[in-house]
């Protein structure tokens, strides 16, 4: 799906959403108008009077009304909140990443990719992983993404995918992992995340190891060239674990 697209489908759904309280705004104007002929009514009227014993059964419903509505105006009003945020979410970090592995034994890096997917009304997130020459050696892709903590994106998600590599060609692996971004309300552009994932094969309850990952965003000019599939690509990629290692290492430095 293309990212205008889901900025689209979530004002389709906060346009739904807004309608929706603007109705129950008029209906609640009505009602109180209501309620206060009827206590003026009820003033008025002798308590003998048969229409007497109307109004005040009469009076509970509509203010019963008015309370349900002024829940379910609250819980609109978080909903188009929300949809806001996905929003917001949309602009900010959906495109393509690095994603850089501190431990793994064959993977240097995946170029991942997240979108939003209307069909399945969730984000999805899949790449491509290389190992230290350059050559891809595994693809994967997620089939259940859960968004946690909307104002700093925290997805949740199970993924599967398929090694290349000789010794286990088209052999399949699964896991769940998380990525955390920061907040959304920054003005700033959002470059970086970080998380982990698991491999293995989650069906069969087979854990393999936790890995800790780096999200890194990908520049325009990247994403051209990892469009490609040349012996350039290979160097960025060899080039870009190159420099993200020696930053970590500085960063991190081995004591003896």
């Amino acid at each position: 799906m293309k990212l205008p697209d889901i900025g689209g489908f979530l004002d389709k759904q906060i346009s739904g959403v807004k309608a929706i309280k603007n109705g129950l705004g008029l209906l609640a104007l009505i009602i109180l108008a209501a309620e206060v002929i009827l206590i003026i009514a009820l003033v008025s009227t002798p308590t003998a009077s048969s229409m007497y014993n109307w109004y005040v059964p009469l009076m509970l419903v509509l203010l019963v009304i008015i309370v349900i509505s002024y829940f379910y105006d609250r819980y609109l009003t978080a909903q188009s909140n929300d949809f806001y945020k996905l929003k917001k979410i949309e602009k900010k970090i959906v495109g393509h990443w690095w994603e850089f592995l501190h431990n793994h034994k064959t993977i240097i890096l995946s170029i991942s990719e997240i979108h939003f997917d209307p069909n399945q009304l969730q984000f999805v997130i899949q790449g491509k992983s290389y190992d230290s020459e350059g050559q891809e050696v595994a693809s994967w892709k997620s089939n259940a993404c859960a968004v946690i903590s909307l104002s700093s994106p925290e997805f949740h998600y199970f993924w599967k995918g398929t090694h290349f590599s000789t010794t286990e060609i088209d052999k399949s692996f699964s896991g769940v992992g998380v990525i955390q971004f920061p907040s959304i309300d920054d003005e700033k552009e959002i470059t970086r995340g970080e998380g982990w994932f698991t491999s293995g094969n989650i069906s069969e309850l087979k854990f393999t190891g936790q890995h800790k990952i780096e999200f890194i965003r990908c520049s325009r000019e990247e994403i051209k060239v990892l469009s490609q599939d040349n012996r350039e690509k290979q160097e960025l990629i060899q080039q870009r674990y190159s420099n993200w290692k020696e930053k970590f290492t500085r960063k991190n430095p081995v004591r003896d």
